[in-house]
C-alpha cells in the first residue's frame, strides 16, 4: 500500500517537472504595445496628434515573455538631444528606439518603422 502512494507522489512530481520544463523552454511570439514618452526641449511640446504607441513583435521563452512587466515599459524618444532652434519636424527610425528587452527575447518587428513628430512652442498662460 505504501509503495502505491509513493509511486503516485513520484509520478505527480515527475509530471509537474516535465510540464514546467516544456512550458518554460517553449518559444512563443507575442505582440506588445508600448507607450511612447517624448522628451522635449524646455519651452516646446509635441503636437497633440503625435503617435502614442509602438507595437513590438517579440519571440522568446514563454517563461520570460510571460513575466515581462509591459505596464512599466516606455519607449523614450529624446527630441531634446537632437533639437535645433530652426527645426520643428523630426523623424525617428526604429534603429533609434532605445527599448531594451532581456537577452533571450528577440525583436522580430517594430511598427511603425519611423515616427514623425512636430514640435510646437509651449503656450504661455496669462
Amino acid at each position: 500500500m505504501k509503495k502505491k502512494h509513493l509511486l503516485k507522489v513520484v509520478s505527480v512530481i515527475f509530471a509537474f517537472t516535465i510540464w514546467f520544463y516544456i512550458r518554460s523552454s517553449t518559444n512563443i511570439s507575442k505582440t506588445v504595445k508600448i507607450p511612447i514618452q517624448y522628451i522635449t526641449p524646455i519651452g516646446y511640446e509635441v503636437e497633440k496628434k503625435a503617435l502614442s504607441l509602438v507595437k513590438y513583435k517579440i519571440i522568446g521563452p514563454r517563461a520570460v515573455i510571460d513575466t515581462l512587466d509591459y505596464k512599466n515599459m516606455a519607449l523614450e524618444l529624446d527630441i531634446d538631444s537632437v533639437f535645433k532652434q530652426s527645426k520643428r519636424k523630426y523623424k525617428f527610425s526604429s534603429q533609434y528606439y532605445n527599448l531594451k528587452f532581456p537577452f533571450s527575447v528577440k525583436v522580430m518587428d517594430v511598427s511603425p518603422k519611423n515616427i514623425k513628430i512636430n514640435i510646437i512652442k509651449t503656450r504661455q498662460e496669462k
